[in-house]
């Protein structure tokens, strides 16, 4: 029941719309944030893009970075699942997006049609 609601998310999201959905009208909720002169107006979608995950990459790094100086990924060996799991991973939601992304959508014109969700950080 989850996948298939998952799976018709994602197929409802790639394909053309001609008005916003509730979904969209609930990511599109601005959030206002003022204190003296600072203000911060931001959307619901662009506060979790930009903040939330920013504090999640940097925790996950600070704790992958703990595990390989003093943890269990110190050896190559031990370290061998947990990238072959990341790489996987990768593949896996390319994969997936490009199933189920609709291509013939003006969105994807002129673009690689090879593209995928793929997070990165330095």
């Amino acid at each position: 029941m989850s996948c298939s609601f998952s799976w018709g998310r994602l197929r409802r999201a790639s394909g053309p719309t001609g008005s916003l959905t509730p979904y969209d009208a609930f990511w599109k909720t601005h959030l206002m944030v003022s204190v003296g002169d600072l203000q911060l107006d931001l959307t619901l979608h662009a506060l979790v893009n930009d903040g939330l995950m920013a504090i999640f990459v940097v925790t996950v790094e600070l704790e992958v970075r703990r595990e390989i100086a003093i943890g269990q990924l110190t050896s190559w060996f031990h370290a061998l699942v947990p990238v072959a799991a990341a790489i996987a991973g990768l593949a896996a939601s390319g994969t997936a997006f490009n199933t189920v992304s609709n291509r013939s959508s003006p969105a994807y014109a002129g673009q690689y049609r090879l593209c995928g969700p793929i997070p990165t950080s330095r």
